[in-house]
Parts: C-alpha cells; sequence; structure tokens
C-alpha cells in the first residue's frame, strides 16, 4: 500500500486514541517531499486560487510531516506588498515552499513578508474540500473525519 495512503489511515485511526505523536520521523523532510511529490505527481497544476492555493497545500504538507513524528512544524502565514498574502511550512526549520513542493533555502524571500501570525480561517486550510484532492483521494467521509482530527490544532494554534 502507497506510504501516502497509510498515513491517511493513521491520521484516520489517530481518532480513535492511537497518539501518532509518539511516532519517530521515519523520513528526512526532503524524503517527506519526494514522497508528497510522488503520490500528488500533478500538484503544482493543480493549483487554484481559493480552492487548494498556498494555505490548502501549506495545511496538507503540515500534517503530512506531523503525522510522520515531525513536533517543529509550523504553517507561516505572511503577507507581501509586491506579491500578497502567502503561506509556507517550516519542518525542524526548513523552509517547505508548499506550492511547488521544495525545501527553499532562499530566506530572503520569505523574510520579506509580514508575518500574519499562525492563526488563518478554517475554510484557507481545508484540503480535504479540495475538488483535487477528493478526486485524489475519493472518499469524502474519510477526508471529513482526518480533518477534524486534533492533529491540524498543534499547527495553527
Amino acid at each position: 500500500m502507497n506510504n501516502f495512503l497509510v498515513t491517511l489511515l493513521l491520521m484516520y485511526f489517530g481518532l480513535f486514541g492511537m497518539n501518532v505523536q509518539d511516532f519517530t520521523p521515519i523520513y528526512s523532510v526532503q524524503e517527506g517531499v519526494n514522497e508528497i511529490n510522488s503520490v500528488f505527481p500533478d500538484w503544482v497544476e493543480n493549483y487554484e486560487d481559493d480552492e487548494f492555493d498556498c494555505s490548502e497545500m501549506s495545511a496538507l504538507v503540515a500534517q503530512y510531516f506531523i503525522i510522520h513524528g515531525y513536533q517543529d512544524v509550523k504553517i507561516k502565514y505572511g503577507y507581501n506588498k509586491d506579491i500578497g498574502c502567502h503561506a509556507w511550512v517550516v519542518v525542524d526549520g526548513q523552509i517547505i515552499e508548499a506550492t511547488s513542493l521544495y525545501i527553499s533555502d532562499d530566506i530572503e524571500f520569505y523574510n520579506s513578508f509580514v508575518d500574519r501570525g499562525s492563526r488563518q480561517l478554517y475554510t484557507e486550510n481545508d484540503w480535504w474540500n479540495s475538488k483535487y484532492i477528493q478526486d485524489k483521494m475519493g472518499d469524502k467521509f474519510t477526508l471529513y473525519l482526518v480533518s477534524k482530527s486534533v492533529l491540524m490544532n498543534n499547527v495553527i494554534n
């Protein structure tokens, strides 16, 4: 079974008493990014404003790393006068540009954003509602349960 599907199952069972925070990271951050890329090879092409954009992509990437045992995972939201609002993920100090799934070393670019904190509207993080994910993963009910898990609270609070 594909590792990403196993991840979603673990996220599901986390609702029923399994403590996913006890897992040890089994991948390097780069290996995790590579796995997401392999499961969603058309990820970048499916970017869609207000549907599956930087915030939803970042929320899904962050949740992937949490379920794989990473403790230091944050979604960052910022505003840049030339670009507008943007979201990205920081895992163990490494910046992941979720819209194109790569680890960035362009600290200057991300520092050009005014921090908007870690709170964002619920609808900005609802990757499970995107048509792309539903078409790719199916079973909307399972994804709904996953979305309600406490895992995301560690990232957006």
